[in-house]
This record gives C-alpha cells, sequence and structure tokens, in this order.
C-alpha cells in the first residue's frame, strides 16, 4: 500500500478536546433556542385547495378593482354609442331694439327714433348619422314689430330640415364609429385584464398551498433526520462507554445533531414564511390575530397525467393567453386610430342643404295653414372648405398614432 509523502511535517491531528471546546457550546446554544421556538402547531383551519383558491377569488382587492374596471369600460361603449342619440332642443328669446335716424339733409332735424321687438321660438331635433352627417329637423317662429308697422304682428314661420355632409374630413363609417370601436377594444382588454387578475390569483394560490405543503414535509424531514441523529449519538456514547469507539466519534456524532436542530429551525422559518404567504392570499384580516392564526392543509392530489401536442396545442393556447389577446385587441384599437387621425389630414369640404316652407301672416294660426299647406317652398346648398395652411396638429398626431401601433 502506497504511503503519501508529505514536502515537510504531517498536519497535526486534532485533538478531541479542543473539538469539544468548540462544537459543544454550538450544540447547547441551538439546542436552547429550539426549546425556545415550538414547532408550529399543525392544528388549525382544515382548509383544501379548492377552498383555498375560492377564499382567495372572494377576497383579493385587485380582482375586486379590475372588476370595476371592466364594469367602467362597458360603460364608455355604452357612452360611445350615445353620440347617435337625437338631441331635442328648443329656444325662446325676446328682444328690444331702439333705432336712431340719421339727420334729414334738408331741414336738419333728426326723424324720431325706431323702435322694434322680437320674440324668437324654435324647436328642433337633431343628431349625427353613422356615416357622419349632422342633421336638424324643426321649425321656428319670429315675431318681430314696432313703429315701422304701427306694432302690428308679423309671424314668420319656417319648417323644415337642414343637414351638413362632410365630404373628405369625418367622411364615412369609419371615422364616425372609431369611438365606438376603440371603447369596444378597451373594453376586451379590460375584460382579458380581469382574466388575468383571476389567473395570476390562482397561480399564485396554487404555489403558495404546494409550498406549504412542501416546507410541511421538510419540517417532518428535518425532524426525523435529527432523531436518527440523535440515535446515533446515543448509540456512539454507548460504545465509547465500552471502549469500541473514539471520543472524536462521538464529538463528531454531537455535531451532526447540533446540525439536524439548526436544520429544524429553519425548516420551522419556512413554514411560516409559506403559512403567512398563503394567508395574505386567502384572508383579507387586517387584525394581529391573524399572526397566530394557523392553517392545517390537505396534501393536493396527484398532478393528471397530460399528453402534450404543441402542434396542435398553439392556436389554443394564443386564444386563451390574457396577455396576447391584450396585445391584439389594443393593435386593432391602435390600427382604428391611425385611420382616424389619416383621415384628419385631409381638408375639411362639407355640403350644407336645407329644404322646407315658409309662413307670414299677421295671425299666427294663418302663418302655421302655409307651412301645412306647402305654398311658399324654401331650399338652400352650398359648400363650406377649410383648409389649415400647415395641418402641424394633424400631422403630428398622425406621425404618433402610427409610431404606437
Amino acid at each position: 500500500m502506497a504511503v503519501a509523502k508529505w514536502g515537510g511535517n504531517p498536519p497535526p491531528m486534532p485533538d478531541s478536546r479542543h473539538l469539544i471546546a468548540l462544537i459543544f457550546p454550538l450544540a447547547l446554544a441551538l439546542s436552547a433556542l429550539a426549546q425556545s421556538t415550538p414547532a408550529p402547531n399543525t392544528e388549525g383551519e382544515k382548509i383544501t385547495l379548492e377552498q383555498a383558491i375560492q377564499r382567495a377569488l372572494a377576497k383579493n382587492f385587485a380582482i375586486k378593482v379590475q372588476g370595476f374596471e371592466s364594469s367602467i369600460a362597458a360603460a364608455r361603449v355604452t357612452e360611445a354609442f350615445g353620440k347617435f342619440d337625437p338631441v331635442f332642443n328648443g329656444s325662446y328669446t325676446y328682444s328690444e331694439s331702439f333705432d336712431p335716424s340719421l339727420i334729414d339733409a334738408t331741414t336738419g332735424i333728426r326723424p324720431a327714433t325706431s323702435f322694434s321687438k322680437t320674440d324668437t321660438a324654435d324647436l328642433n331635433l337633431g343628431g349625427v348619422l353613422p356615416w357622419g352627417m349632422t342633421y336638424k329637423l324643426g321649425a321656428s317662429n319670429t315675431n318681430t314689430r314696432g313703429t315701422f308697422n304701427a306694432y302690428a304682428d308679423n309671424y314668420d314661420t319656417f319648417a323644415g330640415i337642414s343637414g351638413t355632409q362632410p365630404l373628405l374630413r369625418n367622411f364615412g363609417f369609419g371615422p364616425t364609429l372609431a369611438s365606438i370601436h376603440v371603447a369596444q377594444a378597451n373594453r376586451g382588454i379590460s375584460q382579458w385584464q380581469f382574466r388575468q387578475s383571476v389567473m395570476d390569483t390562482i397561480t399564485r394560490v396554487i404555489f403558495a398551498y404546494h409550498d406549504l405543503n412542501f416546507f410541511y414535509a421538510n419540517l417532518r424531514s428535518a425532524i426525523r433526520s435529527k432523531e436518527l441523529a440523535v440515535q446515533l449519538l446515543e448509540e456512539n456514547r454507548k460504545r465509547f462507554k465500552v471502549g469500541s469507539m473514539s471520543e472524536y466519534d462521538v464529538t463528531s456524532a454531537e455535531s451532526r445533531a447540533a446540525t439536524r436542530e439548526e436544520g429544524i429551525l429553519i425548516a420551522q422559518r419556512l413554514v411560516r414564511e409559506a403559512e403567512n404567504a398563503l394567508k395574505q392570499l386567502i384572508t383579507d384580516d387586517k387584525t394581529p390575530g391573524l399572526l397566530t392564526h394557523r392553517f392545517t392543509i390537505e396534501p393536493p392530489p396527484p398532478a393528471p397525467i397530460v399528453v402534450v401536442d404543441a402542434a396542435a396545442d398553439f392556436h389554443r393556447a394564443l386564444g386563451k393567453r390574457p396577455d396576447y389577446q391584450q396585445a391584439r385587441l389594443a393593435l386593432k384599437r391602435d390600427g382604428v386610430i391611425t385611420r382616424l387621425q389619416r383621415n384628419q389630414l385631409l381638408p375639411r369640404v362639407d355640403l350644407v342643404g336645407s329644404y322646407g316652407y315658409n309662413g307670414y301672416d299677421t295671425d299666427l294660426n294663418t302663418s302655421r295653414q302655409q307651412i301645412k299647406d306647402r305654398d311658399y317652398r324654401a331650399y338652400s346648398w352650398g359648400v363650406v372648405v377649410s383648409v389649415p395652411l400647415t395641418f402641424t396638429t394633424e400631422r403630428g398626431r398622425y406621425r404618433a398614432a402610427k409610431l404606437q401601433q
């Protein structure tokens, strides 16, 4: 048998008395600490994984907040559709006017001041149509009298419809329905965010539940390991007394027992941390009593055997991923905004027109009857053009929308 050779004096063998002097105080300290920190009480509220998930879903504040966000987004869709609601408008105006006259060049006398008063009433129903046209359907009546007609009533009545149809900017269904499409996309995003919150909560509960189960098993393993180390120590001490084992072996066994005691303390701490993590997920209790509340969990069932077919499951996975669906809806929303801002780069060219009937008489009923008889037709049409000189605002908004998309 080969004998190792040393370049100098062989290293001194450790003295057993020195080892005892170093390790024994450490063992005593760890034993005292273990006695002062009892093992976690396994008796407590029994809870299954399913119960933990249900309690987390009922008490999670993030889910509650996201539920409000989904309702708000749905209300925004209703708000967007409200732009097509007809609006009833009514007004009445009374006015008086004193109008001075010019001095007569021949006589040098200023004629008497003329006086007039006017009553104006207007009733109409207006709104916007899905292709961008704004309309107004109604009737108006004006009664003007004064010194010029001896204060006799003169009822000027009109009834008909008027409208403005954009031809370039804001023309068509796209710009008019853009706000609705954006609100619908935001509603879909909010719904997927709600699902994301639910899935995240369930996932965290499952992980916390399994972690607690694992650390319970780890604690049981540490306790069993310590029991075996204590048994070995007792055996070594017996053998040392009969002279079949050295004092060094006894000291080594004591060191291993102390190390196993330290493992129990670490395992107890990990159990408490895992319990606290599960408590944070399944309760909204804010009192100090939560610190001493204990759970007894049931071992989770074994995981089912799942056969994974990546090619077949890929599209299904994308269809159920909240982050992917949110990104898809956000891209759709940004596309709507981009098309709207591109439309705003066009000049404003609007076709305006009106059609109706007039009535005029000193009697209000007669003036209204003339409208019913459609004796005096009135119509108009025209084009209104508005072209910004630089389109600075529109170009900036369009560039930002493209970059966002």
